[in-house]
């Protein structure tokens, strides 16, 4: 055989593999390996492996489409290869991308909850002289939520003040109740 290893690309896409990008990117996580890992183990139903996504948060620049390449061997992976053989021609990355997500041990949302993450060659941000900065009307709609959270919040605190009055009320009734039905007999 001339080549002893099958090579595999995975495209990513910025709209839809956030999530994946900002692993790709993070200088504590080996994405290729961990990639090829996953295709191994789930080919070779290994229900004992899975991936830890990177819990500390850096600097990974922009958000932009990336591949990421990693490689079989004929030798010591020959079922694994021949079980990718399998794979609809077209769906090789959607596929990928699927296996590598249910190894997950727990979704990284960071990418998604944290503007560190957002991807500014697309027109997130905007570039000012302080840095990336949110458009107005987009800070306003978080603005919006974060202040409906804490109204919401606010809600749920007194409607739980209000429900242990009254389930103490309640309790003091009781108690009260007993006391005169125990005077009475």
């Amino acid at each position: 055989m001339a080549n002893k290893y099958a090579s595999y690309t995975v495209r990513l896409n910025w709209k839809t593999d956030l999530d994946l990008i900002a692993m790709f990117k993070h200088p504590d996580f080996n994405f290729a390996k961990f990639m090829r890992m996953a295709i191994v183990a789930f080919v070779r139903g290994d229900d004992d492996f899975y991936i830890i996504p990177p819990e500390r948060k850096c600097d990974v620049g922009y958000l932009d489409n990336v591949e990421v390449h990693f490689r079989l061997n004929y030798e010591t992976e020959s079922d694994v290869i021949a079980f990718l053989t399998t794979v609809k021609k077209g769906q090789g990355c959607t596929f990928f991308k699927l296996v590598f997500r249910s190894y997950l041990k727990s979704f990284y949302f960071a990418p998604f909850l944290s503007d560190q993450y957002a991807a500014p060659t697309h027109g997130f941000y905007k570039k000012t002289s302080k840095g990336n900065v949110l458009p107005n009307r987009l800070q306003a709609i978080i603005d919006k939520k974060d202040n409906n959270l804490k109204d919401d919040l606010e809600k749920i605190v007194s409607e739980v003040i209000v429900t242990n009055t009254i389930m103490k009320n309640l309790d003091d009734k009781k108690k009260l109740a007993k006391i005169i039905l125990n005077d009475i007999s």
